[in-house]
């Protein structure tokens, strides 16, 4: 063994043999900024400070015997080694992304008023509560994970993924966990912020000299929230950086709660790590609300808002807007409007029962909004083929797998809610012999509708009620129609 006389010189031998052992990617993950080596030579001792108990335990699992054969090769087979959760070391120092912490050399009363601002900048008021968040089959298991995530204490899964369609309540899931963590832990840094808003963050330190800076204030956070992560894909540079991020807070025990409108697997041009991490942790997935969760978030909304209105309206409006939760909510604000207008009218300010007059006047003002292309078959197959993923060419062919059969299902069944074609022309425009298959077919959809049949299709969507599938092709043929433009032939 070498005689050495630095204390720091034994650790820095000690952890580059130990980086070498388990390899610089892991020494990386698991040591760098989460471990804080102290050697004692009148006592021979050897500590070895983590911030929590899920660190201790890994290290101890994984890396005992390469951790102790480091120690022993550089001071003999008498070292004193321990590993020991030292949670305020870490409250006070910040390390970087090296294998050599860095120490800070920052006086008490600095470290007091950084944590003052940095706190102040992340109790910013959040627009969603969890309180008023309108549960139902649709985003239970989400409403009842998210709660679970914010009132358990910190543990090896500390990681959400909650992905499913625009507008259907994510991120009002994920600001509300900010926010009911921030009134259980008035001190907890929490932060939220959108994956483009990230992104630029991070290009902007880059570009001014500020990325320390910029890793410091991210990998300190108690609870990171990013919304969109799918905006992340292909930024190669961003997700590695986020990666990293991603890993320290991990490591530190904190939280992180990410949303996005995919599965993270069916998130394209996603790093197979980043991939990784997201599902180590907890995938939940919130779709379209029943009629029943649409009649609640009405009149939550409604409420909200100081509007009464009659039942049968909510019924109304329910039955008719089949989207997004978002598209409730702008439904809601035009019918405000339109009571508003009334009420300045009659120069009368009373809060008015919403009747059916002003629905009435509502939808007749949707129906100037809406396109005066009517619905082709062509529109409702191409739609079908994105949702199911299958091809044009396999619903008009010949394929009898269980996912075209249903597509071609779909297709005729959505066929004759939406255009005039009759089943003998259905028949002859798919190329069917018999247009007897086809009523079959439809039949076959509206009885599993009927009797809220699970459709459950292998290397499809997830499984769901069949009358929500076809609510949201329905919906998404409907917003093809306002957004595509005319094709002139």
């Amino acid at each position: 063994m070498s005689i050495l006389t630095s204390p720091d010189s034994v650790i820095t031998r000690i952890t580059d043999r130990l980086a070498q052992s388990v390899g610089r990617q892991k020494y990386g993950m698991w040591f760098n900024g989460s471990t804080k080596f102290d050697y004692d030579d009148k006592h021979h001792r050897l500590d070895v400070k983590v911030p929590n108990r899920f660190v201790a335990d890994w290290i101890g699992t994984h890396f005992k015997r390469q951790l102790h054969e480091a120690a022993e090769n550089e001071l003999g087979n008498h070292v004193n080694l321990k590993v020991q959760i030292d949670a305020e070391t870490f409250i006070h120092q910040q390390v970087d992304s090296q294998v050599k912490p860095i120490q800070q050399q920052t006086t008490k009363k600095t470290i007091r008023k950084s944590a003052q601002r940095n706190r102040t900048a992340q109790h910013r008021p959040l627009r969603h509560q969890l309180d008023d968040f309108v549960v139902g089959p649709s985003n239970e298991l989400a409403f009842a994970t998210a709660n679970q995530f914010v009132h358990k204490a910190p543990g090896p899964a500390n990681t959400l993924f909650i992905h499913g369609g625009c507008g259907l309540g994510k991120t009002h899931l994920l600001q509300g966990m900010c926010g009911m963590l921030q009134q259980r832990q008035p001190e907890a840094h929490v932060h939220y912020t959108t994956a483009e808003r990230f992104t630029n963050e991070f290009l902007g330190a880059m570009r001014g000299g500020r990325l320390d800076s910029f890793r410091k204030r991210i990998r300190r956070l108690d609870l990171l929230a990013v919304d969109d992560i799918h905006f992340l894909a292909g930024k190669q540079a961003t997700q590695q950086e986020f990666l990293h991020s991603f890993d320290a807070i991990d490591m530190s025990g904190a939280r992180v709660l990410l949303a996005s409108d995919s599965h993270p697997k069916l998130i394209k041009k996603f790093s197979e790590a980043l991939i990784s991490r997201c599902l180590r942790g907890m995938v939940v997935q919130i779709t379209t609300p029943d009629t029943a969760t649409r009649i609640k978030i009405i009149r939550a909304l409604s409420e909200r808002r100081g509007l009464s209105v009659l039942d049968s309206v909510i019924q109304a409006l329910a039955s008719r807007s089949q989207g997004s939760v978002r598209e409730l909510e702008g439904t809601l604000n035009k019918l405000h409007a339109l009571t508003m207008l009334a009420q300045t009218r009659k120069a009368d300010h009373r809060s008015d029962t919403v009747g059916h007059a002003l629905l009435n006047q509502l939808f007749e003002a949707e129906h100037h909004e809406q396109p005066t292309r009517p619905v082709t078959l062509q529109m409702i197959i191409d739609t079908v083929t994105q949702h199911l993923h299958v091809s044009r060419d396999e619903i008009l062919g010949r394929c009898r797998t269980r996912r075209v059969v249903l597509a071609r299902s779909l297709a005729v069944y959505l066929a004759r809610q939406q255009t005039a074609m009759s089943y003998p022309e259905l028949a002859t425009a798919m190329d069917r012999p018999h247009h007897s298959t086809l009523i079959s077919a439809v039949q076959r959809i509206a009885r599993a509708i009927d009797q809220n049949e699970i459709v459950n299709t292998p290397d499809c969507n997830p499984p769901m009620p069949m009358g929500q599938l076809v609510d949201d092709i329905r919906h998404a043929i409907r917003d093809w129609n306002r957004t595509a433009q005319p094709v002139h032939v």
